[in-house]
């Protein structure tokens, strides 16, 4: 913690920032909250030119979610064509619709941990609930879905639990307008990544790769508050608003992939060769919340280019699941097994 307090607060200074305790401090206003260091991140995406830097206002104003509120991503993401194929919001084979009522501890303790994180507010009443939400509130089913991953910790398959809406029963999905289209890595980006390493390599040199998830990456956004009257659910006897972009909602993998890739482009730019620019030393890729590194040199210098890089989510206010950490000349990404001989 206190390397990462100083990562901050150097990295403040050398960006001209004047208020370093606002400038480091996580976003938190009235009607959105996250543990991004957006000042941080806006102020070194300002600096660095980068097209989407106005899309971090999103963590202050929440992020548009494509029913009243639209972003504005033109030169960005490509345009969506009409009728283009879509794919789902989440895997309906491994869903369970919660119905109201019924009681599911290990959902009770998520929602419990969502609202002490601020993720989502618990309305008791539905006096509270209307004086917050306002008119033309629509509801949506909770489902749980249960996903099977392998721990390398553990060296086991580990089964975890997560909370989406049903956004297509209730009919928001289809009220939602996707301008843009959302562009996710292949295998075979990190594939090239690899061989372009290897190309420049010396002989004695070492090709090492890493992936450390982010955690809960789709609940680090504010949604926008004129909209949150679309996110809603009922559990128990409480009414549930979802404070963040939700996942199962059409806008939520464009708008966290915008502020992913600037992420990605200013760690990358930490490695940039302006007179060679072949001659980076880290390659990344980030696919949704699984950011995928490669570095070629000594195993001393990767092992600090790998440092550097994860220093940099940290810095900026991104929380990185180590316990599920994977590194080593072969690891698996994204569903598939990538191997580099050195």
């Amino acid at each position: 913690d206190d390397l990462v307090f100083k990562a901050r607060t150097i990295l403040a200074t050398a960006l001209g920032c004047k208020d370093l305790v606002h400038a480091i401090a996580p976003v938190s206003t009235p009607l959105c909250s996250s543990v991004v260091r957006a000042t941080l991140l806006k102020s070194w995406a300002v600096a660095a030119g980068d097209p989407a830097s106005h899309a971090v206002d999103w963590f202050w104003d929440g992020a548009p979610c494509g029913i009243d509120v639209h972003p504005s991503l033109d030169g960005i993401w490509p345009l969506k064509e009409e009728g283009e194929f879509e794919p789902p919001a989440f895997d309906d084979v491994s869903a369970k619709v919660i119905n109201h009522g019924t009681t599911d501890s290990e959902v009770v303790e998520l929602l419990r941990q969502y609202e002490a994180k601020g993720y989502i507010r618990r309305f008791r009443t539905t006096r509270q609930f209307k004086k917050a939400a306002g008119s033309d509130v629509v509801f949506s089913k909770l489902v749980v879905i249960e996903k099977v991953r392998f721990d390398a910790v553990a060296n086991d398959f580990d089964t975890k639990k997560r909370t989406v809406l049903d956004l297509k029963a209730s009919s928001i999905s289809k009220a939602t307008r996707l301008k843009y289209k959302g562009i996710l890595p292949k295998a075979v980006k990190a594939i090239r990544n690899l061989l372009e390493l290897m190309r420049k390599m010396a002989l004695d040199h070492i090709l090492m790769q890493m992936v450390t998830d982010l955690v809960d990456a789709f609940w680090i956004m504010p949604n926008s508050p004129a909209e949150r009257k679309y996110f809603v659910a009922k559990y128990e006897n409480h009414i549930i608003m979802c404070l963040r972009t939700v996942q199962g909602s059409r806008h939520a993998g464009l708008t966290g992939g915008t502020i992913v890739g600037i992420v990605g482009r200013c760690i990358c730019s930490l490695f940039a060769d302006s007179e060679d620019p072949d001659n980076e030393e880290l390659r990344m890729q980030t696919y949704v919340d699984d950011p995928w590194r490669a570095s070629a040199g000594t195993e001393a210098r990767a092992t600090t280019n790998f440092a550097m890089a994860a220093l940099t989510w940290l810095v900026l206010g991104f929380p990185l699941a180590f316990h599920k950490a994977q590194r080593g000349p072969k690891l698996s990404w994204i569903g598939v097994s990538l191997s580099s001989v050195s």
